[in-house]
């Protein structure tokens, strides 16, 4: 969806002004020509950025080493989870927050000054995902990644909903088999679907 409103997009491994070495190709050293180690970034080329928006501290960590020199701003979408710890650095100008808690925390446990911190709440697609209903199948829904922070979450609405004589639709990413251990199988699981999740969302009970 970037990429069709017109952001470049790159993978960590090749980013802007850095190319991976691989052992083959060659690079001009002090000492001549050397073999790049595999596996290793060398700058390639000088960028310039106006500003990079950053998330997730060792992602955050490894843009500060590349481009150390580039306004950042960085976006925080948890205050529990160690992925989602602020780093401090001059330059990152601004923080944004997905929740008040967040800025809160961001605020007084990390020392941020208030006016570098804005809310900016997770949007929604109101075109895909709206109140309009067009059939209630009964089941609940869970939607999202399946993680140590969600799973207990999740049995919860697995013991309620067979109280209530429900089923429970999970749809999202389970790689690390949380599932699996769940002796109450009144749930179904699915994938992460892009284009059938409205579909979902328009015939849960909840």
């Amino acid at each position: 969806m970037a990429e069709k409103n017109g952001v470049k997009c790159f993978e960590l491994n090749s980013p802007p002004g850095y190319k991976m070495g691989d052992g083959v190709w060659s690079i001009q050293t002090e000492k001549g020509f050397e073999k790049s180690q595999p596996n290793v970034l060398y700058a390639d080329k000088p960028v310039h950025f106006d500003i990079i928006h950053t998330q997730h501290k060792p992602i955050t960590d490894f843009i500060l080493r590349l481009y150390p020199n580039i306004p950042k701003i960085a976006t925080i979408h948890s205050e529990i989870i160690n992925l989602e710890e602020p780093v401090k650095d001059n330059s990152i100008k601004n923080y944004i927050a997905i929740r008040q808690s967040i800025k809160d925390y961001i605020q007084e446990k990390i020392n941020i000054e208030e006016d570098k911190i804005s809310i900016i709440y997770n949007p929604i697609d109101n075109g895909r995902f709206n109140n309009e209903k067009t059939k209630d199948n009964g089941y609940y829904l869970f939607v999202g990644t399946v993680d140590y922070l969600r799973i207990n979450s999740i049995k919860d609405i697995i013991e309620k909903s067979e109280v209530e004589g429900r089923k429970v639709l999970i749809i999202g990413e389970d790689s690390n088999g949380y599932l699996k251990n769940i002796d109450n199988k009144n749930f179904e699981h699915i994938n992460a679907t892009w284009d059938n999740l409205p579909k979902y969302v328009k015939e849960c009970y909840k």
